[in-house]
């Protein structure tokens, strides 16, 4: 499939080379991300009716901008995660470690030796790949296990939905408890009235947070 074309703002991107030395076709993959403190910057210039809920909604709307300078304010960085064409390597990680010679910036990674799926839940490397990700300001949700072996991945096929050489693990939502201290309305952009929870500031995925918008008053009751 063909998507959106957002190559005039994927060139003001921080940290994507504007020249690789390989010659030919070169298809890599990957997520464009804000990190968590320059989300927060961004949020902080912003009236309360018009700010983001999460760098995932404000990256998604910043790369469909047709104004690259706007892409270009809010810091996008491009972390590659999958180099689907343009490198001869059979393994995996061997193509990321090229791409990252090459200039990019590559997601963080472990190699792991597990028998059985709770080994690998369980394992230490899970919790410093959350442990990376945190200390760079990484928004993730979650981490993916491949096959480092290609070859082996592609004989495995693929459902219509996803390819059976991976799969995708979800962390669990952060849960916090604080204080309600208040409940404000607030006018949106669109005009809709919202209720919104005032509350002793508490920390949820690297972000400070003591405000939140409440669906319905059936919360509030």
């Amino acid at each position: 499939d063909i998507g959106e074309d957002v190559l005039h703002n994927a060139k003001v991107f921080t940290n994507i080379p504007q020249k690789i030395p390989y010659l030919g076709e070169y298809i890599i993959d990957g997520e464009a991300i804000i990190t968590y403190d320059s989300f927060e910057k961004i949020n902080e210039s912003l009236p309360e009716g018009d700010k983001y809920k999460n760098p995932r909604n404000l990256v998604s709307g910043s790369v469909r901008q047709l104004d690259s300078k706007i892409a270009a304010e809010r810091e996008i960085k491009f972390i590659a995660w999958k180099v689907v064409k343009g490198d001869d390597s059979n393994s995996f990680t061997q193509r990321l470690c090229h791409a990252k010679d090459y200039g990019f910036e590559i997601v963080p990674y472990y190699s792991l030796i597990c028998a059985e799926t709770e080994d690998i839940l369980q394992n230490y490397y899970v919790k410093a790949l959350k442990n990376e990700a945190s200390s760079k300001e990484i928004p993730i949700d979650g981490i993916v296990f491949s096959y480092d072996d290609i070859a082996y991945s592609e004989s495995l096929g693929a459902t219509a939905h996803h390819v059976k050489s991976q799969i995708a693990y979800k962390f669990g939502d952060d849960i916090q408890e604080t204080v309600l201290n208040d409940i404000e309305w607030n006018t949106s952009r669109t005009g809709q009235i919202n209720p919104v929870a005032i509350f002793d500031p508490v920390e949820i995925d690297g972000t400070t947070v003591n405000r939140a918008s409440l669906s319905n008053v059936s919360i509030i009751k």
